[in-house]
């Protein structure tokens, strides 16, 4: 039995090595790098919030059953008495301190949200700023449209000056916003792609840090001036990854008062848009008016608006919303980050029934070499 064992060695030894390093390769995948889901049922995993309490009240709360993800999310609301000073802006928001923003860094953004009644003014819901400096770099806002219902839009420079996109806002549905950023300094090097509910809709969009520091991304809802309006918004399931395709990856049906589709598309592009005039943006830094406010506030640069843009180009895409595919590799963007090597990865994922027929491979080679084993045996 002993001698037997030692001729099936030098078949068992390589395919049992095979095998292990196929099954490492398909489980190896690009890692989440953080997560913000208030599944916790508190903000212990941002690095900071504003004002999500007013004396006795909580301006942010959380909720289970109107959630994108998991058991919880995050419900804010926005009243004219929530003062953020020394800025006189209404703010209350979450933070987030990117972990790849430096100069030649690229960044893996994504978040979920819900509007569930139409915006009266304009109201910033997400963006990116820079810290400590807090200057503005791109901005998502909603605000009303012409003849009725809500724009979401979003622009890149301060506040969002220069609109590369806009839709109108399906309410009480979950949506899914997912950014990837090239960072530079240097408009003609910085980039931005953006996907909503799974459809590339801002793609290579030029974009320049405003200076040389780290940036956060801040989310919920922000407002330049203390206004009547009450907004109430949603958000839920955001994270950093450190590849498109965990970006791209589709959320299980959510739970609440819509669904959401999910994060499929095709390939094509939009481009920049054709900026219009419109008046915005929130006080901020002494320069130019960053939402987060150095020492001296500002009312902002101005923000340009009424322009559209539809996905468009090289492969055409398909419409928003349910059941469509994954995009795994849009615009010939990358996908993984696989070194083709046997470490496993923590966010490794293919269910053990993946590997039966490598195992039922391996089970027949060592049968055969038994065989031929006996058939050598005097």
């Amino acid at each position: 039995m002993v001698k037997q064992i030692k001729r099936l060695y030098p078949a068992i030894v390589p395919a049992v090595i095979a095998v292990s390093c196929l099954v490492c390769a398909s489980e190896a995948r690009a890692a989440v790098l953080w997560k913000g889901d208030f599944e916790g049922g508190d903000v212990s995993q941002w690095d900071g919030s504003t004002a999500t309490k007013t004396g006795d009240r909580d301006n942010l709360v959380f909720v289970t059953d109107t959630v994108a993800d998991g058991k919880k999310a995050a419900k804010i609301t926005l009243r004219d008495d929530i003062i953020f000073e020394p800025y006189n802006q209404s703010r209350v928001e979450v933070k987030h301190v990117g972990l790849h923003t430096l100069d030649g860094e690229d960044s893996y953004f994504a978040w979920s949200f819900m509007v569930p009644k139409d915006a009266e003014i304009r109201s910033n819901i997400g963006y990116w700023e820079s810290t400590p400096t807090s200057k503005n770099t791109m901005t998502f806002f909603i605000e009303p449209a012409q003849g009725g219902g809500t724009n979401l839009k979003f622009g890149t420079g301060d506040l969002g000056q220069t609109v590369r996109w806009t839709v109108k806002l399906e309410l009480n549905k979950w949506h899914r916003v997912a950014l990837h950023n090239h960072w530079s300094q240097d408009a003609n090097v910085g980039k931005v792609d953006v996907w909503y509910d799974g459809v590339p809709v801002v793609t290579g969009a030029s974009v320049a840090k405003r200076d040389v520091n780290k940036l956060f991304f801040q989310m919920g809802l922000h407002r330049s001036d203390p206004s009547p309006p009450v907004q109430d918004i949603y958000i839920d399931a955001a994270m950093e990854a450190d590849s498109q395709a965990d970006i791209l990856l589709a959320l299980p049906d959510p739970m609440g008062m819509g669904g959401a589709g999910g994060m499929g598309g095709a390939g094509g592009s939009a481009g920049a848009s054709t900026a219009g005039a419109s008046a915005g943006g929130t006080g901020g830094s002494a320069e130019a008016g960053g939402s987060g406010g150095s020492a001296v506030a500002s009312n902002g640069g101005a923000s340009a608006g009424m322009a559209t843009s539809t996905p468009a180009g090289s492969g055409g895409a398909p419409p928003a919303g349910g059941g469509a595919p994954v995009v795994t590799a849009p615009n010939g963007a990358a996908t993984t980050t696989d070194d083709g090597s046997c470490a496993l990865h923590a966010q490794s994922g293919p269910s053990p029934k993946d590997s039966w027929p490598l195992v039922g491979l391996l089970l027949l080679a060592l049968r055969k070499r038994r065989y031929q084993a006996k058939r050598a045996a005097p």
